[in-house]
């Protein structure tokens, strides 16, 4: 018990070193927008963990006051179609919050749109914008993005490892190669969380926009194929 402890502190340890590396090198700038976006995460997450449960009546409610497909007078089945939907919410955003919690210090995808279904709203108890999983289809609604979301969980956790050589190019295309090793590891293991984060949740429904500091835009599997053989990319 104690070595596998011991052997996480290592890890953590690592983890944030690259952190503090990759800000002190990168400049006053930066070192204010990583805490900045770190902290934004663990308010999020916060919140989210514990209102999470706040899902369920809500969605009932607006099951009961919409009805079940445009049909205002349907209310049976909107209520049993709200009851589904603020379990997905509800655990959904329960499992977003901690998530956040817990791995505050990872980067994350820019934004989840069209990667899992979405939350109504940014917190439980605002109304937002009704998600309607039959509009157009339940294919392109709900289908679709949760096959979304498992390839894209598949893809991070599986070549995440991929950020390290990428982020190394880059730093030495910049001149500081012990930026891009750095910025390689908090890279990667970030990655790594955002894939079992969504591989344990490609059924719940997720918030749109991410709180913390932000991945590359690129994925650097989809870089290494698209050299490799550009018509697979298309």
């Amino acid at each position: 018990m104690f070595k596998r402890f011991s052997g996480v502190i290592i890890v953590v340890s690592c983890i944030f070193f690259a952190i503090g590396a990759y800000a002190e090198t990168e400049g006053a700038s930066a070192s204010k927008s990583i805490p900045a976006g770190m902290g934004d995460k663990l308010r999020r997450g916060l919140i989210n963990t514990f209102t999470g449960w706040y899902e369920l009546p809500h969605q009932i409610v607006k099951g009961f006051n919409d009805g079940f497909m445009g049909e205002e007078e349907n209310k049976l089945f909107g209520i049993l179609l709200g009851s589904l939907k603020g379990i997905s919410c509800g655990i959904g955003r329960t499992a977003s919050g901690v998530a956040d919690l817990v791995f505050f210090w990872a980067a994350d995808p820019k934004d989840n749109i069209y990667v899992g279904m979405p939350l109504d709203a940014e917190y439980a108890w605002e109304e937002g914008v009704s998600y309607d999983i039959f509009d157009p289809n339940i294919t392109e609604a709900a289908i679709r993005p949760m096959v979304n979301k498992l390839f894209r969980g598949a893809g991070n956790t599986l070549f995440a490892f991929m950020e390290v050589p990428m982020q190394v190019k880059k730093g030495f295309s910049k001149g500081a190669w012990d930026l891009g090793i750095s910025k390689g590891l908090w890279f990667w293991a970030s990655r790594e969380v955002s894939g079992v984060v969504d591989l344990f949740t490609i059924p719940c429904a997720n918030p749109e926009y991410t709180a913390g500091v932000t991945l590359d835009d690129d994925m650097p599997w989809e870089i290494y194929l698209e050299r490799k053989n550009p018509a697979l990319m298309q």
